[in-house]
């Protein structure tokens, strides 16, 4: 069975649609459908639940194992192939990770791009997701490190680098009359009682920011 395949099986299950699978592969549907009816072939069994009418793919009991089980073989193909590419002094293999929604572009130009131009052997697995979603890809092993723009719910369980100071901008209309129009920094004293709008990746950060000051927003 080519090691492709159950590659692209995880991406299946992960994304639990095979359109959006097929997407993120770079290959055809069509392609990808029989792939996975291949490999319940190969092995003799249901894979995945038949559901008339819906989207969403879910696995059978015996997918479920076979999932453990294909990232668990993923896994050691990867490290053979890094341990013998050290012989030859150049890193391959595959490296999974998460991104914040809001430090796709910043992760992408400042990490990403420079990263892969210096080991042009190694391929990538990219998922934009939630510090939430981020924290059940570690905890299922289906990612191996998350670029996050806040911390993560139990960030106690996971190892922590910290790359850069948090900014945060405020944006009003320039015809609003504000007590703050000339300064070029706030504090969140400042912003108290004034009504705010945040993107969904930055609240709990803002959130716990304005609590270590006392002060409600």
């Amino acid at each position: 069975m080519d090691f492709a395949f159950y590659r692209n099986f995880i991406t299946v299950a992960e994304t639990g649609n095979l359109s959006a699978a097929a997407k993120r592969l770079g290959i055809v549907q069509p392609a990808l459908s029989a792939q996975m009816k291949a490999i319940e072939r190969n092995y003799g069994v249901q894979l995945f639940k038949m559901q008339r009418g819906k989207r969403h793919i879910e696995l059978t009991e015996a997918g479920e194992t076979f999932l453990q089980q294909a990232r668990q073989l993923c896994n050691t193909e990867d490290d053979i192939s890094l341990r013998m590419q050290a012989f030859g002094r150049r890193a391959a293999g595959t490296l999974r990770f998460s991104v914040s929604h809001v430090r796709t572009d910043y992760f992408l130009r400042s990490y990403l791009i420079p990263f892969a131009k210096e080991t042009p052997g190694i391929s990538y697995q990219f998922h934009d997701a939630t510090v939430e979603q981020q924290q059940q890809q570690l905890e299922a092993g289906s990612i191996d490190f998350a670029f996050a723009n806040a911390p993560l719910p139990a960030a106690h369980n996971f190892a922590t680098i910290k790359v850069q100071r948090e900014n945060f901008y405020a944006f009003y209309n320039a015809g609003f009359a504000v007590p703050w129009a000339n300064k070029s920094m706030l504090s969140p004293e400042d912003l108290a009682g004034v009504p705010l709008c945040c993107n969904y990746g930055s609240y709990a950060l803002l959130r716990n920011v304005f609590k270590d000051y006392a002060v409600k927003p």
